[in-house]
């Protein structure tokens, strides 16, 4: 006993250890729009879907007495920025390499790099966000892969990710952790890394661990939100079920994004060398039948131009190879699901 709790405490400083406190600020609300209605489809009541209650009623799964040794993180006025080395610079710049040349809507761009996604299609709508509950999953990965479950924000050359990702080039270890991509006409980071998101919260990094993950018995899940606050122009990053705001991009740095976003998306994404087999999406079911199975986003959401986050309409779906799917579920008429999305796939890709 003394011994597994001697490597709990090692594990835990180490984590410390790779964290210094830095100093911000910021915040906005906005308004929920839910409907409830009734029809059955094949999905888990909120009972069987652990950590997927409703977002007015549970708390954040993440534990600041899990993480930090002090049980709380940085000081007040002070927030956590991972300490780079330099191998960790070599890393990061890898990384950012494979994740920055990404896609317009519904084409690709990039060999190695996959999609299962469902997306708006009206680009002359101006959308001032997203939401979504999104699984979380730990699928396997090796060497320069990464498989993520997300939502994005995107207008011209600007856009924002969110979500989880396991992606060893950059963590350098396999777990599961939330993740924010930013690019832009000049820049393309992961996180901090470069003049992108400001964090604003003592407690939680943008890189934090997300545990526990699902698996075919029991369901976690974490909410997403990004929201563009229209009187200043900057985007805001609110996860878990309560909303807590963690960041927020200043308008300056975007060419297109700091006027809204015409383009939102929710699923998953992987990468692997094109020669390889490319690694499982999600939970590695693309039977797209059951959220028992396939990982899904749930209460899928836009944030409209009065600020309320309503049911998107006229979304399509679109995967660029057949080992990775996405179903577009639509309105469920489901309270605990809405709007549904399933996605995700096994993998074993090799080529373009």
């Amino acid at each position: 006993m003394a011994r597994t709790r001697s490597v709990v405490l090692l594990v835990l400083f180490t984590l410390f250890l790779s964290f210094s406190c830095n100093g911000v600020l910021g915040n906005r609300g906005l308004h929920n729009n839910k409907k409830l209605a009734k029809k059955t489809i094949q999905v888990f009541p909120p009972s069987q879907l652990k950590g997927s209650r409703d977002p007015q009623k549970s708390s954040s799964l993440f534990n600041p007495s899990n993480f930090w040794l002090n049980g709380k993180g940085c000081p007040d006025g002070l927030v956590p920025i991972r300490r780079t080395t330099k191998d960790d610079l070599k890393r990061i710049k890898l990384a950012t390499e494979i994740h920055a040349s990404k896609y317009n809507p519904l084409t690709t761009d990039k060999h190695g790099t996959h999609y299962a996604i469902v997306g708006t299609t009206d680009t002359n709508t101006k959308f001032h966000g997203g939401s979504a509950i999104i699984s979380v999953y730990h699928p396997s990965v090796v060497g320069t892969q990464y498989s993520s479950g997300r939502i994005k924000v995107q207008n011209g050359p600007d856009s924002i990710e969110v979500g989880w990702t396991v992606n060893p080039t950059l963590y350098k270890d396999n777990l599961t952790r939330l993740y924010t991509f930013t690019k832009t006409a000049n820049s393309a980071c992961f996180n901090t890394l470069c003049n992108s998101i400001k964090p604003v919260r003592s407690d939680m990094p943008l890189d934090m661990v997300l545990e526990p993950v699902s698996t075919i018995n029991h369901k976690y899940d974490w909410k997403f939100m990004l929201f563009w606050d229209a009187p200043n122009g900057n985007w805001r990053l609110k996860v878990s079920k309560d909303e807590t705001e963690i960041g927020f991009w200043p308008k300056n740095i975007f060419t297109s994004l700091g006027d809204g976003a015409n383009y939102v998306e929710w699923g998953g994404e992987v990468y692997g060398p094109p020669d390889l087999p490319s690694p499982p999406m999600g939970s590695g079911s693309s039977m797209l039948e059951m959220t028992r199975y396939d990982a899904y986003c749930r209460l899928v959401k836009i944030i409209n131009e009065t600020d309320f986050e309503v049911n998107p309409v006229g979304t399509k779906a679109f995967s660029d190879v057949n080992q990775y799917q996405a179903k577009d579920e639509g309105d469920t008429h489901e309270a605990d699901f809405q709007h549904l999305v399933l996605f995700g796939g096994p993998g074993g890709y090799t080529g373009p």
